[in-house]
């Protein structure tokens, strides 16, 4: 049997305070609740299961106590038909899942499968702790008809009832739960191979997982003795819903531990972070990377010991994070990938906490004293003489590659020197060093601004470097700057 643990223990709030959901500007903008709080009393006159808890204030405004579990329990299966035509069951003392929150976690995933272009069809995902609600893959398939899921679970009777949400839903097609009995890996494909239910050669758009966020009952009391405020909703779960051992911490830790093992397999690795110090620890995880620690792990390898935390850097280098809101309830997503794809930066209002986990940016501007038109002319010259492949020029936009540093010194040098050397257009099939979108647009009659976004490449230092050589000439060209003026190769024009 599960054993339940409730949150919010605190005294009961007024009625009034219950009165309004703030679900607020700051939630992603796709997301249906923004500014959208439920309709207490059209719910209840839809669906006789939430009756019995909408109230209504002094002034007529219906309400519901999220102190009561049984009420937020009901709410959350009126959203669920209601909104995505779901019918769940959410057995008592379980995680009683919020839906927008839950919907901003699938809506960012979308996000960053369609700024990174990950093509995959049917796109397929792993959601780690699937829940008894079965929240994650039923709202993912619900939102997205071509989305598969494989759900993993340690709770067998989450097991149970996870699978019964997808059976009641006709979703075993796209769905498919599996009971993890090693509560020690978080991404177990190599089990799920044995047992037939991927092969060797699957691989998955992203994994997603809502960690325990406790490492002890006696931090969970910690918590709830050093709120300011109570808790505006009553939180309850499973044992294995709520704590693992050294919290989400230890949690996350250790599914990047893992994911070295099967890099690209999986395109972006997901987590939500329920802790905001839990931020800065696992970037820190990122980033810690020196010679004695490297020693360390090689003989720890040699060892046979797991110690694999103090060279992430050395292979994760491409990482993002974002936050969520609901309300009073703040949680972020922390996202990294073994590929080349580079997405933007969190682009809400920057926290401190966000601004601390953040990677290196990815995206770079200047302001330059011309209109957009001639600003474009001018730069897509000069990527045509740096041999720039694969250029796609749209109205304010350019995009492209580099296959080589052709703007060093000892580059533009040895171009000099050798007339002769390949054209841009036999360069198309090499490797390619870094792809970039410049957008540019007009911010008055008298200035424009160009944004550049790095968009694939491992090299950070070369795509920089790129980049001050063309923000450099673009000044030159604006007079900005004195000094050479680069002119370009007669070897290396091409048409447009």
């Amino acid at each position: 049997m599960s054993t339940s643990i409730a949150l919010g223990s605190a005294p009961k709030r007024t009625r009034e305070q219950y009165v309004a959901i703030d679900l607020g500007e700051n939630m992603h903008e796709r997301n249906i609740y923004r500014n959208n709080r439920p309709n207490f009393k059209a719910l209840a006159e839809e669906f006789p299961g939430i009756r019995d808890f909408v109230h209504y204030s002094e002034n007529d405004s219906a309400y519901i106590d999220f102190k009561n579990a049984e009420a937020s329990r009901a709410l959350t299966k009126c959203l669920f038909k209601k909104d995505f035509d779901l019918d769940v069951d959410i057995p008592e003392n379980t995680l009683c899942p919020p839906i927008p929150n839950r919907l901003n976690y699938i809506l960012w995933i979308e996000d960053l499968l369609s700024e990174s272009q990950v093509k995959m069809t049917p796109v397929r995902g792993i959601d780690i702790g699937v829940g008894a609600s079965c929240v994650y893959p039923l709202l993912g398939c619900a939102t997205n008809k071509s989305w598969q899921f494989i759900g993993t679970e340690v709770d067998a009777d989450s097991v149970k009832s996870a699978r019964s949400n997808v059976n009641r839903n006709d979703l075993q097609g796209q769905i498919t739960i599996y009971h993890n009995r090693d509560r020690s890996r978080t991404l177990p494909l190599d089990k799920l191979e044995s047992e037939g239910i991927i092969s060797p050669d699957d691989e998955f758009a992203f994994s997603m997982c809502n960690p325990p966020f406790y490492g002890s009952s006696d931090e969970i009391q910690a918590g709830i003795d050093n709120k300011i405020d109570d808790p505006a909703a009553i939180c309850t779960g499973t044992e294995s819903e709520m704590i693992t051992e050294g919290g989400e911490v230890q949690f996350i830790t250790n599914m990047i531990e893992e994911s070295l093992k099967w890099k690209n397999r999986i395109k972006w690795y997901t987590t939500m972070i329920g802790k905001g110090e839990t931020l800065g620890k696992i970037r820190q995880k990122l980033i810690e990377n020196n010679a004695s620690a490297y020693h360390r792990n090689e003989k720890g390898r040699e060892d046979g010991n797991h110690a694999l935390n103090h060279i992430f850097i050395q292979q994760i280098d491409n990482f993002t994070v974002t936050e969520f809101n609901q309300g009073r309830t703040k949680r972020w997503g922390f996202a990294w990938s073994f590929g080349e794809e580079r997405v933007a930066n969190h682009d809400g209002p920057v926290t401190k906490k966000i601004r601390l986990a953040q990677a290196p940016k990815s995206h770079f501007s200047t302001l330059l004293p011309c209109h957009a038109a001639k600003a474009q002319e001018d730069l897509l010259e000069i990527l045509n003489d740096l041999d720039a492949s694969q250029l796609t020029v749209a109205s304010e936009c350019i995009s492209g590659s580099m296959v080589a540093n052709t703007w060093s010194r000892k580059a533009r040098r040895q171009r000099a020197q050798n007339a002769n050397t390949a054209k841009k257009d036999t360069e198309v099939s090499a490797e390619i060093l870094f792809s970039f979108r410049f957008d540019i647009q007009d911010v008055d009659k008298d200035n424009a601004m160009v944004i550049v976004t790095w968009t694939k490449g491992k090299q950070r230092e070369v795509f920089e470097s790129f980049w001050n050589h063309v923000k450099k000439r673009m000044l030159q060209d604006c007079g900005i700057i004195q000094g050479d003026r680069y002119k370009p190769q007669e070897s290396s024009t091409h048409e447009n």
